[in-house]
């Protein structure tokens, strides 16, 4: 292995590949019979649109010695890829027959494939770490976007002033995302120690967060009218939209070192993995078919259908394992926790001072604030009864270190 001693040591990557793909496809077909013939005309118009970003990023030390002695030792690996696609297609169809029968044939297709895969690790392996005045942090963060917009539309018009006229459209879209890993495994958001031990004046905080979204707006529209002696008119759309997140989100300690440097020392050690993945989908299909029949039968058929398929598959862990020695001044904070909404803006800060609150208020902790809770957690205030019967509380602070329940109340001493 390899010994680095420097003020400061930063191990960054960072990956903002970035993919803008817009596809177009219009078909216009018309056909006209002023004599004794037959008029028809027939129109298809396609858009496709395929894209794929799939990068593996690592930020790593590995069987090496580094010391930081006046700053922070710092090892992230950060992901911001992102994929925009619209794809488009529009497709007319018109026939006109003066004597004869007429037909207009029109069809609208789009589609767009797109995926975000690879990992995003940053970790130090059978190392040893040391921060003589600063912290120790290794992070992981991805946030990776997918933004798809899938539009079809098709109309067709046949008239035929003498005979029967037929008309048929068809608008189909399809949209399928995928943030993931090869075949349809996980991809990876980790940060992680292995076998190395850690001495920080300040924190060490090993963070794995991944804020996913796919954003799929899928429509198709499609219209058929037919006007003659005998009139038929067909018409359909269809729209589908296939939207995959699974990832591995994994803050995590195995093991503290090995030989004559072992052991975990800091001020205070954080070790968090944090999912707050969405999808959002939206999907539309509309159909409208007209028949004339002037001096016969007349008949319009029209359909329409739209499928959202949509899954979250992530695994989100946050762990120490076999580690012999922790030493924490400012304790140690285990979170692994799945985000699926935006917290509410809080009715105050601790960063603006004294405030009068009442039950139900919620209050967000400053950065740095030391009287109690979490740092950047948000809480509601539930109120304060004044003679309270401490025997009807769920736990005492004499109790010590336990774990609690929302709703679950704890007795403070007086003072």
């Amino acid at each position: 292995g390899s010994s680095v001693t420097a003020t400061g040591v930063a191990v960054k990557t960072t990956n903002n590949a970035t993919i803008d793909a817009e596809t177009y496809g219009v078909s216009i077909g018309v056909g006209a019979a002023t004599g004794k013939g037959k008029g028809g005309a027939l129109s298809v118009g396609v858009s496709l649109a395929y894209n794929t970003v799939s990068i593996d990023q690592v930020s790593s030390i590995d069987t090496s010695t580094v010391k930081a002695t006046s700053g922070d030792l710092v090892i992230t690996a950060t992901n911001t890829a992102e994929i925009a696609a619209i794809s488009v297609a529009a497709s007319v169809a018109a026939g006109y027959a003066s004597s004869g029968s007429a037909l207009a044939v029109s069809g609208g297709g789009a589609e767009a494939k797109n995926r975000i895969g690879g990992k995003s690790n940053a970790f130090a392996k059978e190392s040893s770490l040391t921060s003589d005045a600063g912290a120790v942090s290794v992070t992981a963060t991805s946030t990776s976007t997918i933004r798809a917009s899938v539009v079809a539309a098709s109309a067709s018009l046949a008239i035929a002033t003498s005979k029967s006229a037929g008309s048929a459209s068809v608008g189909v879209a399809r949209s399928v995302n995928d943030i993931d890993g090869p075949n349809g495994s996980r991809a990876e958001v980790r940060a992680y120690l292995l076998d190395t031990s850690v001495s920080a004046l300040q924190g060490l905080t090993i963070a794995a967060t991944a804020d996913q979204t796919i954003d799929a707006s899928v429509g198709s529209f499609s219209a058929a009218v037919s006007v003659g002696k005998n009139a038929l008119g067909l018409s359909g759309a269809g729209v589908a939209t296939t939207n995959r997140i699974r990832m591995t989100v994994e803050g995590s300690m195995n093991g503290d070192g090995s030989g004559a440097s072992t052991g975990i020392t800091a001020g205070s050690v954080t070790v968090t993995a944090t999912d707050s993945s969405r999808i959002i989908a939206d999907a539309g299909a509309a159909s409208i078919a007209v028949a004339l029949g002037f001096n016969g039968s007349a008949a319009g058929i029209s359909i329409a259908g739209a499928v959202a398929d949509n899954l979250i598959d992530n695994d989100v862990k946050a762990a120490v394992d076999n580690a012999a020695t922790i030493t924490a001044a400012g304790g140690i904070i285990i979170d692994a926790r799945t985000a699926g909404r935006d917290l509410p803006l809080p009715a105050y800060s601790t960063s603006a001072g004294e405030r009068t609150v009442s039950p139900g208020d919620t209050v967000l902790l400053a950065d740095g604030y030391a009287n109690g809770g979490e740092p950047g957690r948000l809480y509601a205030y539930r109120g304060f009864v004044a003679d309270y019967d401490s025997g009807l509380a769920d736990y005492q602070w004499s109790d010590g270190q336990v774990v609690i329940s929302d709703g679950e109340t704890v007795k403070l001493p007086s003072g």
